[in-house]
């Protein structure tokens, strides 16, 4: 097949997308010989035969989104708004006939970790950081909130009422995946039409990959609700995690910029992961460049 350019389209702020999947997976496709441009920013974006918006924010800022319609195909174009009020399907209101347990979440994406990188960053590029830092420090610390956990509730009557009053906060159903004693999370990572799932099992609810009790293989089987919360959502390329508790598939989150971090030591579960994803390059560029020539 005929090689192509791929634009990936990052906030002036964010870096060039080192430490995300999309790097390691650029390296492949360049490996395979393609061109891989990281543009950073608002300014005039490079020539591609595909973008792929990267912009890890909970909401994409309007002129992020107009720059990357500049292409001719952009993956993710749609994913543009992955707050919890838009993706979750199991939010309750204090209203709501739900008597089960709850667990109270940010909407923001990541517990909001990502607006305030950016934040800091812009801070920083003001000088106004150490006034803000001062200011923060004399104000004393904030009392905890679902920023710095999610914590789950017997039934939505035991959540303190100021958490209905905020927007930031979410309340949904606890629906968890149990294996014996243990929570089970699947992480479903998808480009084009590949899919592969990553589940781990832990102790605790919550379950994080800093904790994990055990690996579960490998996976290519996706729950429909899954694929179908992708298709509407508009996600091209990035990582679903769900459960499937009492046999239904349960969406708990959406990540189009899923964030590799320190922990993903090398290994064939990783390798696996990677070339899966850059395989459905394939999806998207396979027929018109043949039809060029490839």
């Amino acid at each position: 097949m005929k090689s192509a350019s791929i634009v990936i389209l990052t906030h002036a702020l964010q870096g060039r997308a080192e430490g995300y999947f999309i790097e390691a997976v650029g390296r492949l496709w360049q490996e395979a010989g393609h061109r891989v441009v990281v543009h950073q920013g608002l300014g005039a974006p490079p020539p591609g035969d595909l973008a792929i918006l990267h912009v890890d924010q909970t909401r994409v800022p309007a002129a992020y989104v107009e720059l990357a319609a500049r292409y001719p195909r952009t993956l993710n174009l749609g994913a543009i708004d992955i707050g919890k009020r838009r993706v979750s399907r199991n939010l309750v209101s204090p209203d709501d006939a739900w008597s089960g347990p709850v667990i109270v979440k940010t909407d923001a994406n990541s517990f909001g970790n990502p607006e305030r990188r950016m934040t800091e960053a812009l801070n920083r590029q003001r000088g106004r950081w150490p006034q803000r830092l001062a200011r923060r420090l004399a104000q004393g610390l904030r009392p905890p909130t679902a920023q710095e956990s999610y914590p789950i509730y017997p039934d939505k009557a035991a959540v303190p009422r100021r958490v209905w009053r905020r927007p930031d906060l979410v309340v949904e159903r606890f629906l968890p995946q149990r294996q014996g004693s243990d929570y089970v999370l699947n992480s479903a990572f998808v480009m084009g039409e590949r899919w592969i799932v990553s589940s781990y099992t832990a102790a605790e609810p919550l379950v994080k990959i800093t904790g994990l009790r055990a690996l579960i293989p490998l996976f290519e089987e996706v729950p429909e609700t899954v694929r179908r919360v992708s298709r509407e959502l508009g996600l091209d390329y990035g990582k679903i995690d769900y459960t499937v508790h009492a046999g239904e598939a349960q969406v708990l989150d959406v990540n189009p910029t899923p964030f590799l971090g320190l922990v993903w030591d090398k290994s064939e579960r990783l390798d696996r992961i990677l070339a899966t994803l850059a395989a459905g390059l394939d999806d998207y560029l396979g027929e018109r460049l043949r039809a060029a020539g490839g």
